[in-house]
């Protein structure tokens, strides 16, 4: 049989040409804006001690890194040494601050930058007098007036045992004017010695400028002058424990506040009698500073997994001294791990809502342990509602004993309550006004008592009877196809009527919606 000379359609013969030249890489063609867009995202905030890595691949990417100054406008300057251990033989030697930035470094990622303002700056700070340390956070302060976000992080103990320490932090100082800072995070530890660091200092620099958001753990307000004020900050986060002292008092130096955030977790406390001591000093300061505001709508308050004890106490505390008028959306978050250890303060929710006269429009419960008794005395509170959101904590089929003590809210008794019943005068049924419902739940159940914590076919009797009903016939006759598709529905209709609905059931580890 004679060998076929049909050359293969797939491959032409022309493309085994030894002599072709190579074809250009995809990348090469990619106009410099768009591979200058790309090194933004992948160029390494956190000074080093070496070039980026692009920067060392090609001198077109090189070349376009350079003149591209909005690549260099993040910095995160690392000045808190490592230990870096060595064996050699049995005896084990280390190296102290390998990993602290260049100055050669960061003067070439900060010229680099042109002028342009800087972004994101995130120092962390140590107990470190070292010249690298200190060339190094005067630089970067030089540049105090080009930050637009500032986080500052200190490690390190100082006021412990007497010990007076964090030197360092001396420098920050040195900062004249932060007139273009928006947001402006702090999360520290522990209370740094006055003579060292003021915050009322710092935020008396900031208040002259745009600050719109604060993130703050600690605060001493016995250096705050009288008069002092935050009048562009629009959004606070709080993080509270048992060693906040008199962070709370925050809230009345920001007149237009508007997004308002506790974060309570007791992970860093201490267990022994400092924290125990501090837990009553804490609470009075809560008593002492209420939280009122006039212009806040937003509130979210997110418990960690280590809120118990003392620190248990902060959540209803912190609810009976809430006073929001203009509250519109709440928020109620917890860990997949978190436990009412105490009972919901729901007396606490009620004075809330009689107290402040808000008219709460959304409310979103994530992750929060709940009854569903529980859940309707909230909604009970919140005849005006639009929106509601309600995410359980999902089961752990592999672990079952990990759900000892939680609580699944979305129940047929709950979903029923839920529903509107048009058919009776005299029914007044929960949230009359909703429009949007999220609900992300388990799937159904047999509970030990016999009952079904989910049920999907309340659900969707739920569902239809706060769907629009079908237009009568007689508003419908001589009208044509077309026209009878746009006929509008009654004004009461329209307001009783869900307009968003999202299911999403967890069913052993996988979700479906």
């Amino acid at each position: 049989m004679e060998a076929s000379t049909s050359q293969d359609p797939i491959r032409p013969e022309q493309e085994y040409d030894t002599e072709a030249e190579p074809s250009v890489s995809p990348i090469d063609q990619l106009p410099n804006e768009i591979l200058a867009r790309i090194f933004e995202y992948c160029c390494p905030v956190d000074i080093g001690h070496r070039d980026p890595a692009f920067m060392r691949v090609r001198s077109r990417w090189r070349s376009v890194a350079i003149s591209s100054p909005h690549v260099w406008t993040s910095v995160k300057l690392n000045l808190v040494p490592t230990r870096q251990y060595s064996f050699s033989g049995r005896v084990p030697s280390h190296r102290i601050g390998e990993n602290l930035p260049k100055p050669r470094l960061l003067a070439l990622h900060l010229g680099y930058s042109k002028d342009l303002p800087l972004v994101m700056v995130h120092i962390s700070l140590a107990d470190d007098r070292r010249q690298q340390v200190i060339n190094c956070l005067q630089m970067i302060i030089q540049h105090a007036s080009r930050w637009t976000s500032l986080q500052l992080s200190f490690h390190g103990r100082w006021n412990d045992l007497g010990v007076d320490g964090l030197e360092t932090v001396e420098y920050l100082n040195m900062i004249q004017t932060l007139p273009l800072l928006q947001d402006f995070i702090c999360l520290t530890k522990e209370n740094p010695s006055q003579h060292r660091f003021s915050f009322p200092g710092i935020l008396e620099k900031v208040a002259r400028g745009k600050l719109q958001k604060l993130v703050l753990a600690r605060f001493n307000s016995s250096g705050v002058a009288r008069g002092f004020s935050l009048p562009s900050v629009t959004q606070l986060v709080l993080h509270l424990d048992m060693q906040s002292d008199d962070i709370f008092s925050v809230v009345r130096y920001c007149p237009r506040l508007v997004h308002l955030k506790y974060i309570i977790d007791g992970l860093e406390n201490r267990s022994g009698l400092g924290a125990r001591a501090n837990s009553g000093s804490i609470l009075r300061n809560l008593e002492s500073y209420p939280q009122r505001s006039q212009t806040v709508k937003t509130l979210q308050i997110k418990l960690g997994e280590w809120v118990r004890g003392h620190t248990g106490q902060l959540f209803p505390r912190l609810i009976k001294s809430l006073n929001l008028p203009a509250l519109t959306s709440m928020t109620i978050s917890t860990s997949k791990q978190f436990r009412f250890t105490e009972m919901w303060p729901a007396q606490e929710f009620n004075d809330f809502f009689a107290r402040s006269g808000c008219d709460l429009e959304a409310l979103k419960l994530n992750s929060v342990s709940l009854a569903d008794y529980q859940v309707m005395y909230l909604l009970l509170k919140t005849p005006r509602l639009l929106d509601l959101s309600i995410r359980e904590i999902p089961r752990s089929p592999q672990n079952p004993n990990d759900e000892e003590g939680l609580d699944f809210p979305v129940t047929r008794f709950l979903l029923r309550e839920l529903r509107i019943l048009h058919d009776v005068e005299t029914h007044r049924p929960l949230v009359p006004k909703l429009k949007r419902l999220r609900l992300s739940v388990n799937a159904s159940v047999k509970e030990s008592s016999g009952e079904v914590a989910f049920d999907e076919g309340t659900f969707m009797q739920m569902v239809s009877s706060r769907s629009l009903p079908p237009v009568p016939q007689q508003d419908t006759v001589g009208l044509s196809e077309e026209d009878m598709s746009i006929v509008p529905p009654s004004l009461d209709d329209s307001n009783r009527c869900l307009k968003d609905v999202k299911l999403r059931v967890y069913e052993r580890t996988k979700k479906r919606n």
